[in-house]
């Protein structure tokens, strides 16, 4: 199974781990996309794709969202 077709079958799922999925995607898709990451450009990522995780759900914690991103996106 292509990795697109897994990561958009997590998607389907409105929990937590589907939008993990997706905040933590978004996030390695703009750094990939990035030609200079620093601290504060990495910064604005994680609060983009914290932010859209918590307008999809907004019971979310969002400092254990964006620690769960961190960790995947260094994975």
């Amino acid at each position: 199974m292509q990795i697109a077709q897994q990561l958009e079958m997590q998607l389907d799922n409105s929990g937590y781990p589907g939008l993990l999925a997706k905040a933590t995607y978004t996030v390695n898709d703009l750094i990939r996309q990035c030609d200079k990451l620093d601290d504060a450009t990495l910064q604005v990522f994680l609060n983009v794709a914290t932010q859209e995780a918590l307008n999809a759900n907004p019971q979310l914690n969002s400092d254990r969202l964006q620690h769960d991103i961190i960790l995947g996106v260094h994975a």
